[in-house]
């Protein structure tokens, strides 16, 4: 790896591009290293670079389960949200894998109520609404085997379908309802006729 994390990125986004099968096998090894970097902006790009290995070479997914568990409990929205799509994917790829990660899902439980709770931020406006998105799926695809009955709904979705709800119509609460408030030289003649 380069002392210069914008450099190992730029190659770790480029080796995701232009890869092929042989170099994907070759390589492998050390992007799954990489996923347990010091530096969360390469933990980020090496997860991105692992799922589109994983997508060319379904085989190598066996290599990136161990890095893409312990990018779940990661702090940084970005890693998280490369780090859930690993999971997503590794989860594709075999099912073996979604037993795996099962062992999660109290960690994607406390991600998705944590961003529920978080309200608004501009920093993560819209990549903690994939994310949100994304955890959900997660949990969805760990826990689908787990016997709920029809029409219940844990509290967790719940809280994030209200949250979506309310998010729909930003712009509603700044409009007037009724007659608009009037400004100006027009509003002050009203005041001296009324």
């Amino acid at each position: 790896m380069h002392r210069n994390h914008f450099i190992a990125g730029l190659a770790l986004c480029a080796l995701g591009n232009i890869c092929t099968a042989e170099m994907a096998r070759d390589v492998a090894p050390e992007v799954a290293a990489l996923l347990h970097s010091k530096n969360s902006y390469v933990r980020k790009k090496a997860a991105l670079c692992s799922v589109r290995i994983v997508k060319k070479v379904p085989d190598l997914a066996d290599e990136f389960v161990d890095g893409a568990g312990e990018l779940l409990s990661d702090r940084h929205h970005g890693v998280l949200l490369c780090a859930v799509t690993l999971a997503l994917e590794l989860c594709g790829v075999d099912e073996s894998h979604v037993v795996h990660f099962r062992k999660h899902v109290s960690v994607l439980v406390k991600i998705l109520m944590s961003l529920i709770r978080a309200g608004y931020s501009a920093e993560h406006d819209v990549g903690g609404e994939f994310l949100l998105i994304l955890v959900v799926w997660a949990i969805r695809m760990t826990s689908c085997f787990v016997y709920r009955p029809r029409g219940s709904v844990s509290p967790g979705e719940a809280a994030a379908a209200t949250r979506q709800a309310g998010r729909r119509g930003r712009g509603r609460e700044r409009r007037h309802v009724g007659r608009p408030r009037q400004r100006g030289v027009q509003h002050r003649r009203r005041q001296k006729r009324g």
